[in-house]
């Protein structure tokens, strides 16, 4: 009896498990994998939440086997769709030197923020959680929200350590950040859509937010 191939069965076991990495042997092919998730951030942007990965391997020009050695199941494609758009959104912080001025990197944080609230693939993905929260509440959740958090939360974190900020709670502290931040946007977009938002406010939102965040939390000298 043969014994089995053990790059094979790695393989095997790493689409199992959802990791979204190929075994040993067969490395990723990272082009194809943003070609997947601009496709489906597009796809829902064009046609809502009833995109199919079928659709989504047709725009890309994969196989719909390409996506599955990825990403085991439609709600992994839509976390990690979710989580790229955060990383894109945080950016401002990821890049963000440590000894960078705060009020400057929480500005440009802010704008993307917004901006974000307004874009209609974010907004396809909101309806898609929406109409089927269970399935899919969990997923946009945790890469998502729980996700953009928890990096404004250890940057909040590293700048009270360099003294720049006055905290004990650096979540508590971010928390109010993103709802000063977010306030009734956040609601009139579930209720009216993106377009119910004019982008002319968002500099004085910004500007509010900022200023507020800083007096509560910025140290005394």
């Amino acid at each position: 009896m043969s014994k089995p191939d053990p790059a094979s069965a790695g393989a095997k076991k790493s689409r199992r498990q959802g990791s979204g990495r190929q075994g040993p042997g067969r490395p990723v092919d990272m082009a194809k994998r943003d070609a997947i998730l601009q496709a489906t951030r597009r796809l829902l942007q064009q046609r809502g939440p009833g995109v199919t990965l079928e659709e989504v391997a047709e725009a890309a020009k994969v196989s719909r086997q390409t996506i599955y050695n990825n990403w085991p199941s439609k709600e992994q494609l839509l976390a990690a769709v979710i989580e790229r758009g955060v990383d894109d959104i945080m950016r401002p912080l990821l890049q963000a030197a440590e000894d960078s001025d705060v009020a400057e990197t929480l500005t440009v944080l802010a704008r993307a923020y917004l901006k974000s609230l307004l874009d209609p693939a974010g907004f396809a993905l909101l309806r898609l959680v929406l109409s089927s929260q269970e399935q899919h509440g969990p997923a946009y959740f945790g890469a998502g929200s729980a996700r953009a958090k928890r990096l404004l939360s250890e940057y909040l974190r590293r700048q009270a350590e360099r003294g720049v900020l006055d905290m004990e709670d650096p979540d508590l502290a971010a928390e109010h950040f993103m709802g000063m931040l977010k306030g009734n946007y956040f609601l009139k977009v579930m209720l009216h859509g993106p377009s119910a938002i004019e982008p002319e406010a968002h500099e004085r939102r910004i500007t509010a937010t900022v200023a507020t965040f800083l007096r509560a939390y910025g140290r005394s000298r």
